[in-house]
């Protein structure tokens, strides 16, 4: 299974997001597969009037419609640790884009607004997931 993402052309911001999101796909693409999905495709639609970014489905449910073990805290803490320790932020660290698989594994989801980051800025990331898992 995949998941998709489709925006109009005429949406710069929609564009810009789905464009920044398949390219941190791709530069953090050690970390496809166990901790962010798995880029499969991204690109053009209908002679360019949409963008597309597909990517593998996660199995998985957002940590506020489940119950946070301390296993899917902690597995939680070690990805977001893995996307910093690559040099970036996820840029939008909330419930909804933090996915917890059956097996307490974890999966960051939503890259449209990932960037380069600095100690600060990981700090306060690290305080948002805190906040995302209460």
């Amino acid at each position: 299974m995949v998941a998709a993402k489709i925006v109009p052309s005429d949406d710069p911001d929609w564009v810009e997001e789905v464009e920044n999101e398949a390219k941190r796909l791709d530069e953090l693409q050690a970390l496809q597969g166990d901790a962010i999905p798995t880029k499969i495709f991204a690109g053009q639609l209908h002679g360019g009037k949409e963008r597309l970014l597909i990517t593998n489905y996660v199995d998985g449910r957002r940590v506020d419609e489940v119950m946070v073990t301390t296993e899917v805290a902690s597995n939680a803490r070690k990805v977001l640790g893995l996307i910093h320790s690559a040099g970036y932020l996820h840029g939008d660290v909330n419930a909804r884009n933090i996915l917890a698989k059956k097996s307490g594994d974890v999966v960051f989801v939503d890259f449209g607004k990932a960037k380069k980051g600095s100690e600060n800025a990981y700090q306060r990331e690290r305080e948002d997931l805190e906040i995302a898992l209460r």
